[in-house]
């Protein structure tokens, strides 16, 4: 028995459809897993991203508990913090959107109006044909305008709806950040020890160069992407 699947597995095209197979198989699973793997991934990412900080407060004497429990408590402000002034935001641009028609009514009316304010001044006869002409001319330019400026504004509701659609959508993935931030608790309480067993993963042997390597890995894009996510809090900061 073992010889016959030897010899049929040496047939390279039933290689090939078994790791098609393999893959088509493997895409369906992640395809169908996706949101809980993805709440899992992010909740990874926030854990590896705020270690450093549980590992200053562990350099300060304190419990690892309590380190987890201050870093939580600055996000949760962070996030809370975040959160009012995205709603503020979306709810004054969607006001302006539909209080810029009416507000502008006035200075749409003078426009309009700017034409016959002009054929009531006293000109020469010899300026009356220019003026005729850059009259034309002018309402042409002005009716071109209003148009474009009608657009924009339709353009402008148009996208004050959108940012309400995107922040009640927003607010339907409140219970999958809640659920990411309570699984990165525990991923961040237990990631010393994650990282040890993920480490008897490898051959003994090779287990020294995987840490170093690790180590290094940590080091360099784990401190790039730390330090971008603070310069953007910072830039942030100071324009807000």
């Amino acid at each position: 028995m073992r010889e016959a699947f030897t010899r049929v597995w040496e047939n390279p095209y039933v290689r090939v459809l078994v790791y098609l197979l393999f893959f088509f198989l493997l895409y369906r699973f992640l395809l169908r897993a996706w949101p809980a793997l993805s709440i899992l991934l992010t909740a990874f990412a926030i854990a590896y991203l705020t270690h450093p900080l549980v590992r200053f407060f562990e350099g300060k004497r304190l419990p690892r508990l309590l380190g987890v429990v201050l870093v939580y408590l600055g996000l949760g402000l962070f996030l809370g913090l975040a959160s009012f002034l995205t709603a503020q935001t979306v709810l004054e641009l969607s006001r302006l959107a539909q209080e810029l028609p009416g507000l502008l009514d006035p200075f749409l009316s003078w426009l309009l109006d700017l034409p016959n304010r002009v054929r009531t001044i006293p000109i020469p006869e010899t300026l009356r044909p220019v003026l005729a002409e850059a009259s034309r001319n002018f309402q042409g330019l002005l009716q071109g305008f209003l148009e474009t400026l009608v657009r924009w504004l339709q353009g402008l509701l148009s996208q004050g709806g959108n940012l309400l659609g995107f922040f009640t959508s927003l607010l339907g993935g409140i219970f999958q950040l809640l659920t990411a931030l309570t699984l990165s608790i525990y991923f961040l309480y237990d990631l010393p020890r994650l990282a040890q067993a993920a480490l008897r993963v490898f051959p003994e042997p090779y287990q020294p160069l995987v840490a170093e390597l690790a180590h290094k890995l940590d080091q360099s894009v784990g401190g790039y992407v730390r330090g971008q996510l603070l310069v953007a809090f910072l830039v942030g900061l100071l324009v807000g």
